[in-house]
């Protein structure tokens, strides 16, 4: 593959490609993630939590009280991977992160991040939209030293790159730490509207964004 490392999970770990082997991870605390878990079933939300990294791809799914389309939507995907949270029984933990999706409403996600964030002050909230379908918000819960800015900077650290070498292309909320952190940033052209007025545009990631950027620079 053409690439060394994997900053994987919005940054809660990293992959040394070329020698199969986990660099580093950060998960969500034991205390943090049981005081999670209760508030989340306390206001009924339909969420997913994810093992520790680096087996985050295996989660538990709760259903809240409110049927969620998009929720089963991203079940179904990943239903092989999924078991249904017992909140009686649930391990004593670290979590990688959690997912509430709920419908595409700022206010509603502003409100949200301000009462999860004080309830955990280890924790961060961060938005990205929905790849499945659109008029959804996908809130991810991390620990709150995890973004992909902080995976490509440690990387960075380990390689003794300075930022103002390095390149970044985003596409939504959640690449906002890493095009802060890269010296070249940009945004591709399908990505929200609200924010392409923040970095210089290139073509969608179905339209080789990459390869538009890179040339320049190789060739």
């Amino acid at each position: 593959m053409p690439f060394d490392y994997i900053v994987y999970s919005s940054g809660a770990g990293i992959f040394d490609w070329k020698h199969q082997k986990q660099v580093t991870f950060q998960n969500i605390g034991k205390h943090s993630v049981r005081k999670l878990i209760d508030t989340f079933i306390y206001k009924s939300y339909n969420f997913h939590a994810f093992f520790p990294a680096p087996e985050n791809h295996m989660h538990w799914y709760h259903r809240g009280g409110n049927y969620c389309d998009e929720f089963e939507r991203y079940f179904n995907f990943n239903n092989a991977y999924a078991t249904e949270l017992q909140p009686l029984s649930f391990p004593e933990t670290e979590l990688c992160q959690f997912l509430v999706i709920i419908p595409e409403n700022e206010t509603r996600f502003q409100k949200f991040k301000s009462e999860i964030e004080a309830v955990c002050p280890e924790i961060r909230v961060i938005r990205s939209s929905s790849p499945i379908t659109k008029g959804f918000i996908w809130i991810e819960v991390f620990h709150h030293s995890v973004s992909k800015g902080n995976g490509v900077k440690h990387i960075c650290n380990l390689l003794d790159i300075k930022p103002n070498e390095t390149l970044g292309i985003g596409n939504d909320y959640n690449d906002f730490d890493l095009l802060a952190f890269t010296g070249h940033s940009f945004l591709t052209e399908n990505a929200p509207k609200e924010i392409k007025h923040l970095y210089p545009i290139v073509s969608s990631n179905e339209n080789d964004a990459f390869a538009d950027v890179i040339q320049p620079i190789v060739l």
